[in-house]
């Protein structure tokens, strides 16, 4: 996880691979749209890897599909 605050306030000599977090959990492509969600909320995502069991990279869900989902779910029940 990198997150953007860090990456413009850090010491310009340190590298990507120095600021970002790298034992943050991708999300399962099993995962509910509503965990998925959640997870954006609790840790202020923009966009997150959609990892397989062996941690192959799948895919991302970015905030726009959240909000998308959200969206969604509001009209249905209204």
């Amino acid at each position: 996880m990198l997150d953007l605050a860090a990456l413009l306030t850090e010491d310009p000599e340190r590298t990507v691979g120095e600021v970002m977090e790298t034992e943050v959990p991708g999300i399962a492509p099993a995962t509910s749209t509503s965990e998925v969600a959640s997870l954006f909320e609790d840790r202020d995502l923009l966009s997150a890897a959609v990892v397989d069991a062996d941690g192959r990279l799948l895919g991302r869900i970015t905030v726009d599909d959240v909000v998308d989902v959200i969206r969604d779910e509001a009209e249905h029940s209204s």
